[in-house]
């Protein structure tokens, strides 16, 4: 079944009714081809609403309300990815796979080896279409919290950000000698409430950054003997983590 992800301002809850105007009239009954009589669910902060399109304007469409259910929260620990910035085309397909599997946040790092080392080289259009993408992404996943995406900062800041909120850290480095096991397993006990990962950008993390890491309790490990790119490591790692870390 379809999913698209609208905004609070669109929910009549007294008529039972769910208003469809300009961009997502667009995009729902013109893009989508969505006619009267058609169903599919509509997903407002926490609640999935199942909906039918009773009447269609010129430019609006009002749909009623048949069903509603609570969408499932994100489990703890909440995810925090800590990517050094990757070209754009990389990024973006590791932000739509982040929102579907559950990242809570995502902090852009600078180091040497990103793809971009300053801020002011992000566009405020990047972050439009950044928004975009995960608008699409929680509309498929059937996400109710919206990913948050924090601006390119250095690794000290970053870092000195998620110890404040006393955020643990673990990061993948292709020449550590500790294995992923031996680094997650302390995490297990007690439940953390958030775990931050850090992932390097084409080029990985130099030793100076590794070192800068180790010096702030951050655990290096490696994931195996083949070099991944940039999105397979990072899909790896989610996948190993909320196995281990959520119960899956």
């Amino acid at each position: 079944m379809r999913r698209y992800s609208l905004e609070e301002k669109h929910l009549n809850l007294l008529e039972k009714l769910i208003i469809l105007e300009e961009q997502n009239f667009h995009h729902i009954c013109e893009v989508c081809r969505n006619k009267k009589g058609s169903k599919f669910e509509v997903l407002i902060k926490s609640k999935a609403y199942l909906v039918e399109i009773t009447n269609i304007f010129k430019k609006k469409a009002t749909a009623v309300i048949l069903e509603e259910r609570e969408i499932v929260a994100l489990k703890k620990p909440f995810l925090h990815l800590v990517l050094s910035m990757p070209k754009f085309s990389v990024f973006e397909s590791i932000l739509e796979k982040s929102v579907e599997m559950g990242i809570s946040e995502i902090h852009l790092l600078s180091t040497t080896n990103s793809f971009v080392k300053s801020a002011s080289k992000i566009s405020v259009g990047k972050y439009h279409r950044w928004q975009k993408i995960m608008s699409g992404a929680m509309s498929q996943s059937a996400r109710s919290s919206p990913l948050i995406i924090h601006p390119l900062s250095s690794r000290e800041e970053v870092v000195s950000r998620l110890k404040q909120q006393a955020i643990p850290g673990i990061v993948a480095y292709v020449n550590a000698t500790k294995t992923f096991s031996s680094v997650i397993s302390p995490l297990k006990t007690p439940v953390q409430e958030s775990l931050a990962m850090y992932i390097g950008s084409e080029g990985g993390f130099t030793q100076q950054d590794i070192n800068f890491f180790r010096s702030q309790n951050i655990l290096d490990f490696s994931l195996g003997e083949q070099v991944l790119k940039v999105e397979t490591a990072c899909l790896f790692l989610i996948s190993l983590v909320k196995y281990q870390l959520q119960g899956l």
